[in-house]
C-alpha cells in the first residue's frame, strides 16, 4: 500500500471536503484557496475525482472537470492515518516497554534465587 504524505494545503483541502454536506467543492475556489497543486495531488492519490457539473461555475472551465468531489478513500484518509500512527505506537514502544519490563523482572528473580 502507498504511504500517502499531505501537505498542509492538501490536509485543509480534505478536511473541508470532509465537513462539506455535499462532498463537493468548486474547482476554481479550491484552486484559488488551496493551489492547483494541492488538487492535482490528491487526485493522483486518488482521495478526490475531478467531475464536470453544470451547475457548479461556469461550463467549460478547467476542461468540463469544474467540481472536486470527495472519494471514499478520501473520506476514510484520516481516521486510516490515525490507526497507522496507533498500530506503530503500540508495535514500536509500548510492546519493547512491556518485554523491557517483563525481562527486568525476570533477570531480579533469578538473582534472588541464586
Amino acid at each position: 500500500m502507498q504511504e500517502i504524505l499531505l501537505l498542509k494545503e492538501e490536509k485543509r483541502l480534505l478536511k473541508t471536503l470532509i465537513k462539506s454536506p455535499t462532498h463537493k467543492l468548486d474547482k476554481a475556489y479550491a484552486d484559488k484557496t488551496y493551489g492547483v497543486f494541492a488538487v492535482e495531488r490528491l487526485s493522483d492519490f486518488g482521495l478526490i475525482k475531478l467531475l464536470a457539473d453544470p451547475s457548479f461555475s461556469k461550463e467549460g472551465a478547467y476542461g468540463n472537470k469544474n467540481v472536486i468531489l470527495l472519494t471514499s478513500k478520501g473520506s476514510s484518509f484520516f481516521k486510516t492515518n490515525w490507526i497507522k500512527i496507533k498500530n506503530f505506537m503500540v508495535r514500536s514502544i509500548i510492546v519493547p516497554a512491556v518485554v523491557s519490563f517483563i525481562t527486568a523482572l525476570i533477570t531480579l528473580g533469578v538473582k534472588m534465587l541464586m
